[in-house]
């Protein structure tokens, strides 16, 4: 970037737990280490344990306080009086937050970049920019990134609000490049691909040495919500100990599907095979997945899946379903995909890649090369190579088509 060209990154809720907010702070790290400025947009408060460094500027401040809460319909007060209260105080609060949030972008240079993670915040910064533009002021570049893939169960729900973005000027960025050809096809707008990024220095450095515990473990690692379905995870190690057994899977996660996950453990038939344990923070997953032999990722749908690109990176092939395109390509060339989605099937893979030794041991070398590609510095000069592309291209009236 050019001299004084600054990046904001914009979420909904910053440092939740989940890939999203794991892709951020590794973009972060990455353009930092190349001398950029970088801070944060988040339209709800920030997680205080996660909140990271930098000056962070929270969009909906004061929510609480109004009638467009998600409960506020729910304690309304005695007599409604709570509710009533509220209502009346959600046109002034509306101002207010426009006024913060122009004075806010008021800091914006035309060389600078704003990046946004999801469509709800995607869409607020886009009526903004395009208010700095009406009134004559520098306007800086706006980047999307989609972190779903095309055929993404939620991907329908979200497709006016991408329109409206796309729209307004913004780059659209999938992490992958068959998404991108779709997403450009379906929008009419030129799509670029940018993976999420893995910090391969903090992935070797916390690691450590010592031999596992527990031998002959899988890892699944993992927010606990019906679309990531561990509960069916559960299922299909039950089966695989049957041919295979001796193993324990390990269960790093926690979300609102903890008690689906905790009744399917309940029902194995081979008790103690699985130990569910709580989230981990970034730092925590080299050891988690130190030695494993595999890890599983069996859900419905998925972008680009921070779980197989840390375990590629640690050399720890992935079992996995037909998720998404990126899921489908890394794990058909460096895991083990399986045919279907049922649990037989998932089982049937388990039990062919534990006896796969020798191409274990080969998948968790390709796994590693291809962990390198997406390395923090690797993935932040290509964001840096595109804000460049973007600002020629705006300064000579350059293609916004596909």
């Amino acid at each position: 970037m050019s001299s004084g060209g600054r990046v904001v990154i914009a979420t909904d809720d910053l440092g939740d737990i989940g890939g999203v907010s794991t892709a951020i702070m590794h973009l972060t790290t990455g353009l930092r280490r190349r001398g950029i400025e970088v801070s944060f947009f988040s339209l709800h408060p920030p997680l205080p344990d996660a909140r990271p460094s930098g000056r962070v500027f929270e969009i909906d401040r004061g929510l609480s306080a109004t009638a467009l809460h998600p409960q506020a319909v729910d304690f309304p007060g005695t007599w409604g009086l709570r509710l009533r209260a509220k209502t009346l105080l959600t046109p002034a609060w509306k101002r207010l937050r426009d006024l913060r949030l122009h004075r806010e972008m008021a800091r914006w240079g035309a060389s600078d970049v704003v990046i946004t993670m999801k469509p709800r915040v995607g869409e607020i910064v886009a009526e903004a920019l395009r208010h700095r533009e009406a009134h004559g002021r520098p306007r800086p570049q706006q980047l999307h990134q989609l972190h779903y893939e095309f055929d993404h169960w939620y991907r329908p729900l979200f497709d006016v609000a991408v329109r409206r973005i796309a729209g307004s000027g913004a780059q659209l960025v999938a992490l992958w490049p068959a998404d991108a050809e779709l997403f450009a096809e379906l929008y009419g707008h030129r799509v670029a691909a940018i993976p999420n990024a893995i910090d391969l220095d903090a992935l070797t450095d916390a690691r450590g040495t010592e031999e596992p515990e527990d031998p002959g473990r899988l890892v699944s690692i993992s927010r606990l919500s019906p679309d990531k379905r561990v509960h069916l995870a559960v299922e299909a190690f039950d089966l695989a100990l049957d041919t295979a057994p001796g193993r324990r899977l390990h269960i790093h996660g926690d979300g609102p599907d903890r008690p689906r996950v905790e009744a399917a453990i309940a029902r194995l038939r081979h008790p103690g095979a699985v130990v569910l344990h709580g989230g981990l923070a970034p730092h925590e997953i080299p050891a988690a997945l130190a030695g494993a032999d595999l890890s599983v990722l069996v859900s419905e749908a998925e972008g680009l899946p921070m779980s197989i690109l840390e375990a590629s990176a640690l050399g720890v092939p992935t079992v996995a379903t037909r998720s998404s395109p990126a899921v489908t390509e890394i794990v058909g060339r460096h895991g083990y995909l399986c045919a279907n989605d049922d649990p037989a099937t998932i089982a049937a893979t388990v039990v062919d890649a534990l006896a796969d030794r020798d191409g274990r041991q080969e998948r968790a070398r390709s796994g590693r090369a291809f962990a390198r590609d997406l390395d923090v510095h690797v993935v932040a000069d290509r964001w840096i190579a595109l804000f460049g592309r973007l600002r020629t291209e705006a300064t000579v009236g350059g293609p916004p088509q596909p």
